[in-house]
């Protein structure tokens, strides 16, 4: 186990590292008017990347060995590189004294500082991080939860797991492409309020799907439904998140921007996997766990509904400077 665990951290550590890097130069790739579209396009790559590989590492697997894998890793990890040595990044010139001062350790705890300053002082931001550390530590419920249900508690087997996360996929991939073409609506009430509003109620349908007495066939096509709900809502808040950053925050602050918000948003999903693992462990019906998981992230929602309304007119505010 130690070297799995070893290369986890490590590749944990360098995915956090690139999510950053690339958050931070999408302004030395497309200008503001194009940030929107570029996002629903890796968005929509990432869901499709998502639908492919499930069936593509299914078929492998059931042809080969695990060694096979770990060849296909580095290989794409290869092509990877490759195609990122074929992008043009528009650099800004900066001043050498500058540009060396600003490697010290001191500069970069300021640095980190400054950007830390700004989030507090951007209340929408601010709202966001409240919502998202709370939503995502209930949302682990859903890839913790799901298969256990569907396995252990149903014994409805492997297959229907396939087709409800490959209906979430689709999802994604959906929402993707609806943002992609009417990525001029900056309509904020709409693609905030109104997903995370519906994430709460598609939480307690899931949770009472899983309750009734249906068929194999009718948990198979309800859970799909609703988990490609599931995935059309979260792309949106992503989409619409990763957006609103890329093009408020001044480029010199938004990797530090996005790499204190990455932080605020997956410190809690450890905790969350913990803690949900040993209550699906201990209840005798996960179906009530949604149920309540849904009403807590509805209501919990609605309570921070006004200070995201009151984020939201302090933007429009912002943007007019």
């Amino acid at each position: 186990m130690f070297p799995v665990i070893l290369y986890l951290i490590i590749n944990a550590i360098s995915v956090n590292f690139n999510n950053a890097a690339y958050t931070a130069s999408v302004h030395e790739l497309v200008n503001n008017g194009k940030i929107s579209r570029l996002s629903s396009l890796v968005q929509g790559a990432s869901s499709l990347a998502l639908i492919l590989s499930s069936a593509l590492g299914a078929a492998l697997y059931s042809s080969t060995n695990f060694t096979i894998f770990i060849y296909v890793e580095i290989t794409a990890t290869g092509l990877s590189f490759l195609i990122l040595q074929t992008m043009h990044f528009h650099y800004k010139t900066l001043d050498k004294q500058t540009y060396t001062s600003s490697q010290s350790f001191k500069s970069q705890m300021a640095g980190f500082k400054q950007g830390l300053a700004y989030v507090q002082g951007r209340l929408l931001l601010v709202g966001i991080i409240l919502v998202a550390v709370v939503v995502n530590f209930l949302f682990t419920a859903l890839s913790i939860g799901l298969p256990f249900i569907l396995k252990n508690q149903l014994d409805l087997g492997n297959t229907i797991v396939g087709y409800l996360n490959s209906a979430f996929s689709f999802g994604m991939l959906a929402a993707s492409l609806l943002m992609g073409f009417f990525s001029k609506n900056n309509n904020l009430k709409t693609k905030l309020l109104v997903p995370l509003l519906l994430l709460g109620f598609e939480f307690g349908i899931l949770g009472l799907g899983l309750l009734a007495p249906f068929t194999v066939k009718g948990v198979g096509v309800l859970g799909s439904l609703v988990m490609f709900c599931i995935g059309v809502t979260i792309t949106i808040l992503n989409i619409t998140c990763n957006v609103r950053l890329q093009t408020t925050v001044p480029t010199k602050l938004l990797g530090r921007v996005s790499s204190l918000l990455m932080v605020a948003n997956t410190a809690v999903n450890p905790l969350g996997v913990l803690f949900f693992t040993f209550i699906f462990q201990n209840s005798g019906n996960g179906g009530f766990v949604f149920i309540i998981n849904g009403t807590v992230m509805l209501f919990y929602t609605m309570i921070m509904t006004p200070l995201v309304m009151k984020g939201i007119k302090n933007e429009e505010k912002y943007a007019e400077k």
